[in-house]
């Protein structure tokens, strides 16, 4: 599986990612990546902290592993929350060309975020509805929390994008006037 990790900067208003690849197997989950990911030492951390309870078995290690990697996408979605509002204010008190410059780099933060979730979200449908012989089928209800927060990530995405389409239109209401 191939999966991303993302963080956003505001400084320079991007999405860095990290690609993260697993091999899940009977008896292993061996795990590659360029950069060092927070996910991957948490998990690692969980792993010899409560060792019953999360390094039982690869499919565990996996949810958590997964599980980790999502929840960081949500502090990276406030900030771009918090962003777009400022931009919204921005365009209702100052329309200067640098705020559309700024409108239009954040719109297209946002679309490679989508396009980065919706395959990720496609794998973990299938882990979710027990296609993968390796996932316990007492673990399949964890994995579709997994998918669960990762479809709640990508339509906030998507209202994300809606709503920076709308400032795009407000600013160049403002400008025109």
């Amino acid at each position: 599986m191939v999966i991303h990790g993302v963080d956003y900067s505001k400084e320079d208003g991007v999405f860095a990612t990290s690609e993260l690849n697993f091999f899940l197997g009977k008896n292993f989950l061996v795990t590659c990546h360029v950069k060092p990911l927070r996910s991957i030492q948490y998990t690692e951390d969980q792993c010899l902290r409560l060792k019953k309870q999360v390094a039982r078995a690869p499919d565990r290690v996996a949810h958590t592993l997964l599980d980790n990697l999502v929840d960081n996408y949500k502090p990276a979605m406030e900030e771009l929350s918090f962003e777009i509002g400022e931009i919204e204010d921005q365009v209702l008190s100052s329309p200067t060309p640098e705020v559309l410059n700024r409108i239009t780099q954040i719109k297209k933060e946002v679309q490679h975020l989508r396009r980065i979730i919706g395959p990720q979200r496609e794998v973990l449908s299938r882990f979710s509805r027990g296609e993968f012989k390796l996932i316990r089928p007492k673990l399949i209800p964890y994995y579709r929390d997994i998918y669960d927060a990762l479809f709640r990530i990508h339509e906030l995405a998507q209202t994300y994008a809606d709503s920076l389409t709308a400032t795009l239109q407000l600013y160049l209401n403002m400008s025109s006037n």
